[in-house]
C-alpha cells in the first residue's frame, strides 16, 4: 500500500510533494495510517488533533496517543479542545455538524498561523460509498452523487481510493497503533446504520457491488466533468455580470432544452437553492423574487438577476422638535425652525424632494422615522384628500423592488407625513397664516 500511496501522491497530488502539510489526526485507524504513510513518504508535515470532550476519558486517551506519537517522531503537534455541547446549544446544531464546523475552523486557523499549505484528512473509499448512498437517499444530482471531493480549497483527501479493509490491513501489518471509537458501532446515525447494517447486507445480496461501486463513482465524476464543461459554455452565452449582480438572459435561456438545470447549476455555485422551487420560480411573472439566504433571485422581463441580498435597514428614530441634526444609517436629517412673514413664498423657493415643510406650531411631540409597512397609506397633496399606498407611490417613482424595503417614512401621532425623498402628506401644512415653520432637510 505504501508504494501505491506514493505513486498516487506523485500522479494525483503533486502539489503536496514540496508543501507544508497539516494532517488531521483523530487517533483512529484511518488517520493514524494516513500519518504513517505521509511520514514514510518523507513529506513535510505537522499534525493536529481536536478533543471534542464528548466521550469523557476516551477523548483524553485519543489525544494522549496522538501527542505521544508526535513526541516519539519529533513532529509538531497542535491540539485543542472544544465545549462541543455548549456550542451545539448556541448554534442550534446537531453534534456531527457542530464538530465538523469546529474542527475545520480550527484547521484553517492553524494554516493561517503556522503557514501550512494544505490540510490532509483520512476519508477513504468506504466513506465515499456511504456518502453516495446518503446523497442518493436525498435525491441528489451529479454534484451529490460524485461524493466527497478529493480536494476542496486547502483540503486534500489522498486516501479516497483505498478501502477501509486495506487501511486496516496496513495498520496490522505495520503495527500502527490506533484507538477504536466505540461510537462507530452504535447505530444512532444514518452513516453508522449504512456502515453496520445496510451495506453488509447489500454486498451479500449483490456480490459484484463492492467491486463495481468505485467504478460507478469514477464514471459519475467523468459525467460531472462533462456537465461542468457544458455549464461553462452556458455561462458564456447566457450570463453577463453587472458589478456584483449575475444576469441570466431570458431570451438566451430559451435556446436550451434543459434551461432550468443549467440555471440550477450556476445559481448553486453561489448559494444553495431547491431545484423544485427554482423550476416554479422560472414560470413566475416579472417582479417576483426568490430568497436564497445571502442572495436573491429576481425575475424581470429580460433577465433573471442573482444579486446579493440587500441589508434590511431598521428605522426607529425620534426627532425632537427644534434646531438639531439627527444621524441615521442612510443620512442626516437637519431640523430648522424659522419665524416667517411670507411662508408660502419661502416654501416655493426652497421646494425639493429632500425638504419637508410643516407648521411648527402644530407639531407638539417628537417626530419618528420608521420603516413603512404593508398597507401604509399617505394622503398626498393634489389628490383631494384621497389616500395612496406607500408601495404604489414607490412603484410610481420606479423604485426597484429590492430598494423599496429600505425607504423610510416620517410619522407623527398616527399620521404618515412623508415618504422620505419622494412625497409628503397634506397634514400640518404651511399656510399663509403660518407664523413659524419647521423645515426638515434630508442629506443622503
Amino acid at each position: 500500500m505504501l508504494q501505491d500511496f506514493k505513486q498516487h501522491i506523485q500522479t494525483e497530488f503533486p502539489e503536496l510533494l514540496n508543501a507544508s502539510l497539516l494532517i488531521a489526526v483523530s487517533g483512529g485507524c484511518d488517520s493514524m495510517v494516513l500519518w504513517d504513510l505521509i511520514h514514510r513518504s518523507g513529506l513535510n508535515y505537522g499534525v493536529t488533533h481536536c478533543n471534542f470532550l464528548l466521550r469523557d476519558n476516551e477523548s483524553d486517551k485519543d489525544q494522549e496517543l496522538v501527542v505521544n506519537k508526535a513526541q516519539e517522531l519529533g513532529v509538531v503537534c497542535h491540539t485543542t479542545s472544544f465545549n462541543t455541547q455548549e456550542f451545539m446549544k448556541q448554534q442550534n446544531m446537531a453534534v456531527q455538524e457542530a464538530a465538523r464546523k469546529l474542527r475545520y475552523d480550527y484547521f484553517y486557523a492553524m494554516c493561517r498561523e503556522f503557514n501550512y499549505d494544505y490540510i490532509l484528512t483520512a476519508h477513504h473509499l468506504d466513506d465515499q460509498i456511504e456518502t453516495f448512498f446518503m446523497h442518493l437517499n436525498r435525491g441528489a444530482g451529479l454534484n451529490g452523487l460524485t461524493g466527497i471531493p478529493d480536494r476542496n480549497n486547502k483540503i486534500r483527501r489522498p486516501l479516497l481510493i483505498f478501502s477501509r479493509e486495506r487501511i486496516e490491513n496496513y495498520a496490522t501489518k505495520n503495527q500502527v497503533e490506533y484507538r477504536e471509537d466505540a461510537s462507530n458501532n452504535q447505530n444512532n446515525y444514518l452513516r453508522n446504520q449504512l456502515r453496520n447494517l445496510v451495506l453488509p447486507q447489500l454486498y451479500k445480496t449483490l456480490p459484484q457491488l463492492r467491486e463495481n461501486l468505485p467504478k460507478v463513482l469514477v464514471n459519475l465524476k467523468a459525467s460531472k466533468q462533462l456537465q461542468d464543461d457544458a455549464v461553462s459554455r452556458f455561462r458564456e452565452s447566457v450570463i453577463t455580470q453587472v458589478q456584483d449582480e449575475i444576469h441570466f438572459s431570458v431570451k438566451a435561456l430559451k435556446f436550451y432544452h434543459q434551461a432550468g438545470l443549467y440555471l440550477y447549476e450556476v445559481v448553486n455555485q453561489y448559494t444553495a437553492v431547491n431545484y423544485d422551487e427554482l423550476m416554479q420560480f422560472m414560470n413566475s411573472p416579472s417582479g417576483k423574487r426568490l430568497e436564497l439566504g445571502a442572495y436573491q433571485l429576481w425575475r424581470d422581463r429580460e433577465y433573471f438577476k442573482l444579486i446579493p441580498a440587500p441589508k434590511k435597514l431598521e428605522f426607529d428614530v425620534s426627532m425632537p422638535i427644534g434646531n438639531s441634526k439627527v444621524e441615521t444609517e442612510i443620512g442626516t436629517f437637519e431640523l430648522e425652525i424659522r419665524s416667517v412673514n411670507n411662508p408660502l413664498e419661502l416654501v416655493k423657493n426652497e421646494a425639493s424632494k429632500n425638504n419637508l415643510f410643516l407648521d411648527a406650531e402644530l407639531i407638539v411631540a417628537p417626530l419618528k422615522i420608521t420603516n413603512w409597512k404593508a398597507g401604509d397609506k399617505l394622503q398626498p397633496f393634489g389628490m383631494n384628500g384621497k389616500s395612496q399606498l406607500v408601495s404604489d407611490i414607490l412603484t410610481n417613482y420606479k423604485v426597484s423592488t429590492f430598494e423599496k424595503p429600505n425607504v423610510p417614512v416620517l410619522r407623527y401621532l398616527g399620521h404618515l407625513l412623508w415618504v422620505i425623498g419622494y412625497r409628503n402628506s397634506i397634514h400640518f401644512p404651511v399656510t399663509s397664516s403660518t407664523k413659524k415653520l419647521l423645515k426638515i432637510t434630508f442629506h443622503s
